[in-house]
């Protein structure tokens, strides 16, 4: 007994019988490897094993240290001048913040006090090519980039979208969850 042709599908493809599609499906349900070529399917268990020691994952037991070692002598010195100031620019920038945030004149600043290290060595390893994209903590990360505070401060303020030009700076709008408080209920 033949059964009936399916309907048309969409896009102008021509529409198949229940026995073309059958045959179709165990057709690509089927490897068809070229003349000459290897088979598909592995004869050989894999010879990689799955890791069950974690000690080389893990960080070393000894931090990592340049300062009071012969590395230091490599480093440029208007380079960890430069970071320096820029860390305590930003513990100044956090604790500004956070008192405008006490004072009910930002609606949200998520401080960075002590990762300051972090925000601003991100910032710094990136090329004027690339583009920061910052997240919750990440607003010392976008003013070591080069913006200027106060439009960093701006989307915090709920005033703008992002308070600067992304293109401009390379660095997406700020992403920083909004807290739910009495003033938005």
């Amino acid at each position: 007994m033949r059964r009936a042709t399916l309907a048309p599908p969409a896009f102008g493809l021509p529409a198949r019988s229940h026995e073309e599609v059958d045959s179709l499906r165990q057709r690509s349900s089927t490897v068809q490897e070229p003349p000459g070529a290897a088979p598909a399917h592995r004869t050989t268990p894999p010879t990689w094993q799955p890791r069950t020691d974690p000690a080389p994952l893990l960080p070393d037991a000894e931090p990592l240290r340049v300062l009071g070692t012969d590395a230091v002598a490599d480093a440029d010195p208007a380079l960890l001048l430069r970071l320096y100031a820029e860390l305590v620019r930003g513990r100044r920038y956090n604790t500004q913040a956070t008192a405008l945030t006490k004072q009910g004149r930002l609606a949200v600043y998520p401080s960075t006090t002590g990762q300051e290290a972090s925000e601003i060595a991100a910032a710094a390893v990136l090329e004027d090519r690339d583009w920061l994209f910052p997240s919750y903590r990440d607003t010392l990360a976008a003013v070591a980039r080069g913006l200027d505070p106060v439009q960093a401060l701006t989307l915090l303020r709920g005033d703008w979208h992002t308070g600067y030009d992304p293109h401009e700076h390379r660095i997406a709008p700020l992403c920083t969850p909004w807290p739910p408080s009495s003033r938005t209920r």
